[in-house]
Order: structure tokens, then C-alpha cells, then sequence
């Protein structure tokens, strides 16, 4: 228990909606007995995974967006985050909200090189 503590305590809230939901996960594979309810975990393995994939995907899109804009303005500049884009594990636990909330777009700062 004290894993699935850790990971609640220390997940990034911005990004809390696209955390594998990892209490629920666990439950799940504790209690598999048939066929069926190995199925069951399988998709809600999916869900999960295509969840925390497809927010992956959204910021790498976001930040590559973000720089090619920058490209076109005429001047290189080094790009600095200044928050992580994952501070945290991917495997934490998430409350069933579909679908999540958009998180805020990573502020970004430019340096003249």
C-alpha cells in the first residue's frame, strides 16, 4: 500500500487525469480467476495505456507546433521547458473521468542564441 501512496502523493497535478490508474489496475490483476476477468484486465490495460500514449503524443505535437513557429520567425532560438513534461511516474492513480480535461500548455521560454 505504501507504493500506491507514494505515487499519489508525488504525481504531477496538471497531468493527474493521464496517469495510468494504477489502484484500480491493481485491484483488477489481484482478482484475476477466469478467462473473462483477464480480458477484462487486458482492456482496461489498453484504455489506460492508450490514455497515457495519447497525451504523450498531444505534448510532443504541442512542443514540435511550438518550435516550428519559432523556426519561421526568421531566428534560431534554444528552447528551454520550464516545468518537465513528466515529473512523475507514468503509473499513478487516476480517478474514471472520460474524457479528461485538456491540461494548460507548457509555458516556454526562448533564448536569443
Amino acid at each position: 500500500m505504501r507504493f500506491q501512496k507514494y505515487l499519489k502523493v508525488n504525481r504531477y497535478k496538471p497531468y493527474k487525469y493521464y496517469y495510468l490508474d494504477y489502484e484500480i489496475l491493481r485491484n483488477s490483476i489481484t482478482s484475476l480467476k477466469t478467462q473473462k476477468e483477464e480480458d477484462s484486465f487486458k482492456s482496461l490495460l489498453d484504455e489506460n495505456l492508450n490514455r497515457v500514449f495519447g497525451f504523450i503524443e498531444s505534448k510532443y505535437q504541442e512542443i514540435k507546433g511550438e518550435l516550428r513557429i519559432r523556426k519561421r520567425g526568421g531566428r534560431k532560438a534554444r528552447v528551454i521547458l520550464v516545468r518537465p513534461l513528466v515529473r512523475a511516474p507514468l503509473i499513478l492513480s487516476l480517478p474514471l473521468i472520460y474524457p479528461p480535461p485538456i491540461p494548460p500548455p507548457l509555458p516556454i521560454i526562448s533564448i536569443p542564441s
